[in-house]
């Protein structure tokens, strides 16, 4: 039975002892702006989770409802394949004019009846932090967002048909900002993950 992505964890403490100042800036704007509202631990549809956009040019954290989809002509989802959100970016497909950063410090693919076999994926270079790419309504006080899904390949191919699409620290600020980047970024390879199998 394939198996699928079934949602990502921020691990409190380690953003707590984070010395990474983007983490460290986005969870300081999240308290003053959100008290309160944001989710850490595991994050699944509905949530509330800590998230940043561009507003004006400028690179701001948000409150972002994960998988609240913001079309009323489909069912709620968390994920949409990177393909599909290839051609609709090139459609001009005005619900994907915005785009999101998720970070995580983990995800959860699950195989089996009842997803019953489970598996926590973190990166190998043993960096605490991922950057999950999205899409998300037009910003504004908070955003429903999805997650771009990419195909599972080298450690996790055999976990599961497909992936939350991650970017590398230095490709955080041209998801956000740079239209002519996003086809290069969505072909880009993923990197390198290990997994932990869970009872």
């Amino acid at each position: 039975m394939p198996g699928m992505f079934e949602s990502y964890e921020i691990d409190p403490a380690l953003v707590e002892s984070s010395e990474d100042p983007r983490i460290r800036a986005i969870m300081d704007q999240l308290e003053r702006r959100y008290p309160g509202r944001c989710s850490l631990g595991t994050i699944e549809r509905g949530a509330y989770a800590p998230g940043v956009v561009e507003r004006e040019g400028r690179i701001v954290a948000t409150a972002t409802r994960l998988g609240m989809i913001f079309s009323g002509n489909a069912m709620p989802t968390q994920k949409i394949s990177h393909t599909a959100a290839l051609l609709l970016m090139r459609s001009g497909s005005p619900l994907f004019e915005s785009r999101i950063v998720l970070p995580a410090t983990s995800f959860l693919l699950a195989r089996g009846s009842g997803g019953r076999l489970r598996n926590r994926i973190t990166r190998a270079d043993g960096k605490p932090f991922m950057y999950l790419a999205g899409f998300c309504e037009r910003p504004r006080a908070e955003a429903n967002a999805v997650l771009i899904m990419k195909p599972c390949a080298g450690d996790t191919r055999c976990l599961s048909d497909d992936e939350p699409m991650v970017l590398d620290e230095e490709d955080v600020r041209a998801w956000l900002t740079d239209p002519d980047a996003f086809t290069a970024l969505l072909r880009k390879e993923q990197p390198e993950f290990r997994h932990e199998k869970l009872l």
